[in-house]
């Protein structure tokens, strides 16, 4: 049976990676021939995931920018080393806001300290191998932290947990080309770091998770689909391979633009897996680490313990002692001796917990942008302009023939039609979205990609104007809609009255109000939506495990590469809600996609590669499987006690600078 991979983020991703990749060969040979894969095989996502969270991928300390020179730091590839191209968030300056500066600096701080934060919702698992939502990944990162990363000032990668005093391809780690077209990336892992039981972390560690658990897809790790490579119509797995106790490499089957990427995951401990693997099989590793583990038994490697878990109230991590990172004078970091996530029933109970000063730091609704800039100087703290978020937020509907919910209903067949998505299109203002929920403050989305990309084509975006006469015109055209018995609701040809669910998830303002404005805003037009608001978890269920469900407004962690879409664009993944796990394409343009999706991850020419994504996102915004909304601009409030904040939409507050983080 196949099983919920990875949602949000992941990647990306979620994610959120970027890079121009620099070499530091170790001779002339090998410097011209890694110079050669720069050349080629240069490029980055998210994650996403891929799956990389914030979390894990803004760790950027002042030692790590200054191990590469200026000229290493501007030795990109022919590709993408054109000086325009950014790879951090652009921000348009709003009176009043700071807005971070780099290269990225971080001052000497004071150990001890406790820094508070919140979310709106509990995270679903500890499980590295299993979460499916943007909190649990988040939490997890916290205390397994990810194997690979990106200096966004250097654009360079490196391996976050290696030794990095070796490596041809960067801090870390080696990138070869081999004779049977196959590449590898050889990790040098430091010897230093220990699981917080006490178990040296070894080279077995991660071969083990990739081999036994990451490809099992029986176990259904949300990294799945971020292991295999189409190569000559057949999907072949990457491998990884022991060399020595702290030397391994991962082998894939063939050259790919951005091997980094399926690398930017943690690690789970193998003494753990290994004996639950042989003894309960994959169930047993799906089952493991639930959320209501003993928070003794959760053992990590990174900055931080968790120390206690209180469901519904907090989630306390302490210092990791042990932790191998040093700053630049040779002190232990984290700095903080405690850091502690809030668990908060809405946006708004945030924000007067941060006015109570009970947490040191909140995201705010853009709606309260005025009231925040009025009260700062006054109520000591400072407002950041983190610029467009990464993430994006979209309405998609139920296209999937297998929902029982689906089955035999008229909507399965307005759905599936991209006539009717179209007209739904027409139909959402977005302008008057940005203007009622954000206060202004964001833009009508352009795409999935970030507007900073250099994926990203001006020329070619996402359709966003509003038209809801051109809507009628579709809708009557395609399916013979038109109020038939004067009640207000189009009707089809058949006498079915146009109407559907649309879901979303409790706790967010903005999620709520779009649901309210979108809803009313089609109603007006007898498109009859039922808008209905769910806890996220039964959001989830819904939409990856029974799909009951019609449509719904939801969001995922998008990014900067056009690759840390596999878990979306693949017609057999996970995150291709409308209809995921495919065992082959239910359309033509879906089958397109996958063809294009597959040719551009190994395509080692950016322009090319430029073009083929271009092409795939053309059939996006033809075909309209989701409709983008909104991206806001994001802001947060952080009381002025607080050195080191350093934030932006890349270096969220929670992720790697509050390693950084200390009060004065």
């Amino acid at each position: 049976m196949k099983r919920v991979l990875v949602i949000f983020f992941v990647i990306l991703v979620s994610s959120l990676l970027m890079i121009t990749m620099t070499f530091c060969s170790k001779d002339d040979e090998n410097d011209k021939k890694n110079k050669k894969v720069e050349q080629d095989y240069s490029e980055q996502t998210s994650t996403e995931n891929d799956d990389t969270s914030d979390d894990e991928s803004d760790d950027t300390s002042d030692d790590e920018s200054d191990d590469t020179s200026d000229d290493e730091s501007d030795d990109t590839s022919d590709d993408e080393s054109d000086d325009n191209i950014s790879y951090v968030p652009k921000i348009e300056e709003i009176e009043g806001t700071i807005t971070n500066k780099r290269p990225l600096t971080y001052k000497k701080g004071n150990m001890g300290g406790v820094f508070n934060k919140s979310v709106v919702s509990d995270p679903q698992t500890w499980n590295a191998s299993q979460f499916v939502d943007a909190n649990s990944g988040d939490e997890i990162s916290r205390f397994q932290t990810s194997l690979m990363n990106i200096n966004y000032d250097t654009r360079e990668w490196y391996v976050d947990l290696g030794d990095q005093s070796k490596g041809n391809a960067g801090p870390g780690y080696d990138l070869n080309m081999n004779d049977d077209g196959t590449m590898e990336i050889v990790i040098y892992l430091r010897n230093d770091i220990y699981w917080t039981d006490n178990t040296r972390m070894t080279a077995d560690d991660w071969v083990f998770y990739w081999n036994e658990i990451k490809l099992n897809e029986e176990i259904g790790s949300n990294g799945y689909s971020t292991t295999i490579i189409e190569v000559d119509g057949e999907y072949k797995s990457i491998v990884a391979e022991k060399i020595d106790e702290f030397t391994f490499k991962y082998i894939f089957p063939k050259a790919v633009g951005n091997p980094e990427l399926p690398l930017s995951d943690g690690v789970m401990p193998k003494h753990i897996l290994e004996p639950i693997l042989k003894s309960k099989g994959p169930e047993g590793i799906i089952q493991m680490w639930g959320i209501d583990t003993p928070v003794s038994e959760l053992i990590g490697y990174g900055p931080w313990i968790l120390e206690s878990y209180t469901p519904g109230q907090n989630i306390i991590y302490k210092r990791n002692d042990e932790y191998f990172k040093k700053d630049d004078w040779d002190n232990s970091i984290p700095y903080l001796d405690k850091y502690i996530v809030n668990i908060v029933s809405d946006e708004n109970s945030e924000m007067i917990r941060f006015q109570n000063k009970e947490i040191s730091a909140v995201n705010f609704k853009n709606t309260e942008f005025n009231n925040m800039i009025e009260k700062a100087e006054s109520e000591g703290y400072s407002v950041w302009n983190g610029g467009p978020t990464e993430g994006i937020l979209f309405v998609t509907f139920n296209q999937n023939p297998n929902s029982d919910r689906m089955k035999g209903r008229p909507q399965l067949d307005w759905f599936r039609s991209k006539h009717f998505r179209q007209a739904i299109n027409y139909m959402i203002d977005k302008e008057d979205l940005v203007l009622k929920v954000l206060n202004g403050l964001g833009e009508p989305d352009k795409g999935p990609l970030h507007p900073a990309s250099p994926y990203f084509n001006p020329d070619n975006t996402f359709p966003n104007e509003y038209d809801p006469q051109e809507a009628l015109r579709i809708l009557e055209e395609n399916f013979g809609m038109r109020d038939r018995d004067g009640n207000g609701i189009l009707e089809d040809e058949n006498g079915e009255e146009l109407r559907f669910e649309l879901l979303t998830a409790e706790g967010s303002d903005d999620f709520t109000s779009s649901l309210s404005i979108i809803s009313s805003g089609c109603n007006a037009y007898g498109v009859k939506i039922l808008p209905d608001t769910i806890d996220f978890s039964n959001l989830v269920q819904k939409l990856m495990a029974n799909y009951d469900w019609e449509s719904v407004i939801m969001g995922l962690s998008g990014g900067i590469w056009p690759a840390s879409g596999a878990n979306v664009w693949r017609s057999s993944a996970n995150l291709h809600f409308w209809n995921p796990f495919q065992e082959t394409p239910s359309t033509e343009w879906e089958a397109d996609i996958d063809m294009i999706f597959d040719e551009a991850i190994i395509e080692p020419d950016f322009e090319v590669r430029k073009d083929l994504w271009d092409e795939m996102y053309s059939i996006v915004y033809e075909e309209l499987p989701y409709i983008l909304l909104y991206r806001p601009y994001s802001l947060m409030a952080i009381y002025d006690e607080w050195e080191n904040v350093n934030w932006d939409t890349v270096e969220e507050i929670g992720g790697a600078n509050a390693q950084f983080l200390y009060q004065r």
